[in-house]
């Protein structure tokens, strides 16, 4: 049993080596576990010797640490949705409702399923290849981590990839392939988002993907971009397969970055919950008081993004449309208040009111994301609800329409 053991860790070595060290091991008559320690102390020499370069540390970072985990978190949602709909199917005789038709389900389901495949063999050939001999342990890390993340159906994959980069060159067939499954798995949350819309109904507008979407789908799927950059020699073709990876995922990029909404007629709006806070000099900003006037409320943070993004638009809005009307009323939800505030207000030449959203306020108005933007109308009631950076167009148009006679 020793000895199958010892003959099974020596072919990590070179054949030159493997011959040499088992031949020593024979003619110094060291046999059972002693020569199995013995093998395996050179071999963890020889793979702490490996770590001098830079490439198993990209495997282990980018690969293991950055695409593995994006791939195996994207899984969870494609197991979740499948086993759903077949244990409603199998005890009820119905699909679960999503909003999708079934035919939708199955091209989703299918959308995800390939892409993850692929991203999972692509993500075992590209650590191979960077690992090198220090595969032993990158690929021992991918490994874990894919079957603990999405079982045997990342693992197999994964194996087959790093397999498969012992005798294959740079697969760009697979890799656009990656690229395309990528730009699928995209319009595929878009839809999702646009059926729950429908389903729900009630002017509830699709926030389709985000940012963070857009990074997991970046990082399960960059092995590839990076494969097929190295595909050719020619570093003009390089690039070329770089700029086309990077293309193909931020190309959808701006369906993400202005949400629309739709007006609330008029017979179904509510009235705005009513807020009384002061600003920083004291004086009292109270929405009521604003009755007559189209408010635009929008509540948001300096951490945000999007949130600095629309903020000189609102003050542009109040510019044009203030004497015909409108007021913009800015409720930060910064923790440290006025002192994380006031910086950026006078560095940005903010004008319109602004205070700090208190407890009271946050409970009347309920919102998942920042920023989030309310137009209310002339009547105090709410018209329009925006979660995410706005469309500028979109909300222009809809000021306009409140401000009209």
């Amino acid at each position: 049993m020793t000895d199958w053991v010892v003959e099974r860790l020596a072919r990590s070595l070179k054949a030159e080596e493997r011959d040499a060290v088992l031949g020593d091991l024979e003619e110094g008559g060291v046999t059972g576990w002693k020569a199995a320690s013995q093998v395996c102390g050179l071999i963890l020499r020889r793979q702490v010797l490996e770590w001098r370069h830079w490439q198993p540390w990209a495997a282990l970072l980018g690969i293991v640490g950055a695409a593995g985990l994006s791939i195996g978190g994207l899984t969870p949602s494609l197991t979740r949705d499948a086993s759903l709909q077949s244990r409603t199917w199998w005890n009820y005789g119905v699909r679960y409702r999503t909003g999708l038709t079934w035919e939708e389900d199955v091209a989703i389901f299918v959308c995800f399923a390939v892409a993850v495949t692929l991203w999972a063999w692509m993500a075992g050939f590209a650590l191979r290849r960077f690992s090198g001999k220090a595969t032993w342990f990158t690929g021992g890390l991918l490994s874990v981590e894919l079957l603990v993340l999405g079982g045997l159906g990342l693992l197999i994959p994964a194996w087959f990839g790093m397999r498969r980069a012992r005798t294959l060159g740079w697969p760009r067939l697979v890799s656009l392939a990656c690229l395309a499954a990528a730009g699928c798995v995209w319009g595929a949350k878009l839809l999702q988002s646009q059926a729950i819309a429908r389903w729900i109904g009630s002017g509830w507008q699709p926030r389709g993907p985000n940012m963070w979407d857009a990074l997991g789908i970046v990082m399960a799927c960059w092995p590839a971009m990076y494969v097929l950059a190295m595909s050719t020699r020619r570093l003009r073709m390089k690039t070329a397969g770089m700029v086309v990876g990077v293309l193909l995922l931020a190309g959808t990029l701006p369906a993400a970055e202005g949400v629309k909404a739709t007006m609330i007629e008029e017979n179904a709006r509510k009235t705005a919950p009513d807020f009384a806070i002061a600003d920083q000099s004291g004086k009292l900003v109270k929405l009521s008081a604003l009755r007559g006037k189209v408010v635009l409320v929008n509540f948001w943070a300096t951490y945000c993004g999007g949130c600095k993004v629309e903020i000189p638009w609102f003050q542009e809005f109040e510019n044009q449309w203030g004497k015909k009307g409108l007021a913009v009323v800015g409720l930060s939800l910064d923790e440290g208040g006025w002192k994380d505030v006031t910086p950026y207000v006078e560095k940005t030449g903010v004008k319109y009111r602004m205070v700090i959203a208190d407890k009271a306020v946050l409970d009347k108005y309920t919102f998942d994301a920042m920023p989030a933007t309310y137009l209310v109308d002339k009547k105090g009631r709410i018209a329009a609800r925006y979660i995410g950076l706005v469309e500028r167009a979109d909300i222009e148009g809809k000021i306009k329409t409140l401000l009209a006679p």
